[in-house]
């Protein structure tokens, strides 16, 4: 079974950290995963931002 997870990021550092951290837990549930990647430049306040506006368009 595939699981689809939103991940959010600011720049490749950020992507590869956070990816390797997931997909190190889904081994270790045994799950599949699947990331949809979301980019927000131009630091913490955008991505911050970009993800308000995400579970936002989550709730519609």
């Amino acid at each position: 079974m595939s699981k689809a997870i939103a991940a959010f990021g600011e720049d490749r550092a950020h992507r590869e950290i956070i990816g390797a951290l997931i997909a190190r837990v889904a081994e270790e549930l045994g799950l599949s995963v699947q990331v949809d990647w979301r980019n927000a430049r131009r630091g913490h306040g955008k991505v911050v931002s970009e993800l308000a506006e995400y579970f936002r368009d989550l709730r519609a």
